[in-house]
């Protein structure tokens, strides 16, 4: 029987070297955020993370084998989440007024960077302490876990309107909840524990958006 780790592996190998790419996409539009910031820059990385959102909400109901009839709370959740936030990052490209601007140096900046790098980065390089190696990992732009992470920090670094935090709130209940079942109850026996920076990040993206957004 299929642990979720088996679909991982099986799903990672299908669509390599799509990791990779998303991964240096990512990395390009953060630091124009930094090189070029202003609308053009803005609309670019909301657009790109409603493709990546997209992607990830159809992977996990059509591209992983029986997941959806074996655990299908996993594939259903996933896609009622991604689905809409994809759609509000879309609804903010055409109303927005305000782009993504770097504040001044701060906490909040530091600690929001340095999620961003752990979900594209650090984030593979914590499964493989507790032995989850490539192909069994969740890997940014391809799952949601690393990159939820990105994104609570990319929002609560940058949020300029009232979608980016309503999408702060859905994305920081997402990582609670998933954080939770993955890292603490598991499945099937396995528990990711890489997924307590998950818990952690969702924490922080909710008090950010109660008392600073």
């Amino acid at each position: 029987m299929s642990t979720l780790l088996d679909y991982f592996e099986s799903y990672n190998k299908r669509i390599f070297p799509l990791q990779a790419i998303t991964a240096v996409v990512a990395i390009t539009l953060a630091a124009l955020l930094f090189i070029l910031p202003g609308i053009a820059t803005t609309v670019l990385l909301k657009a790109y993370l409603s493709v990546i959102f997209i992607w990830i909400g159809a992977a996990f109901l059509f591209l992983m084998g029986d997941l959806r009839k074996r655990m299908p709370f996993v594939s259903f959740a996933t896609a009622a989440a991604y689905f809409p936030l994809a759609i509000i990052f879309i609804l903010d490209i055409f109303s927005m007024q305000t782009a993504y601007r770097v504040s001044q140096p701060g906490w909040r900046l530091y600690v929001s960077l340095f999620m961003m790098a752990w979900g594209v980065i650090i984030y593979p390089l914590t499964g493989y302490t507790v032995g989850h190696r490539y192909p069994r990992v969740p890997l940014f732009g391809a799952m949601p876990c690393p990159t939820n992470i990105f994104t609570i920090g990319l929002l609560t670094a940058f949020a300029s309107t009232q979608l980016d935090t309503i999408a702060l709130y859905i994305l920081s209940s997402m990582a609670i909840t998933a954080a939770v079942r993955a890292a603490l109850v598991g499945f099937d026996g396995e528990r990711i524990y890489e997924d307590l920076a998950l818990l952690a990040s969702g924490v922080y993206g909710f008090v950010i958006a109660l008392v600073v957004l």
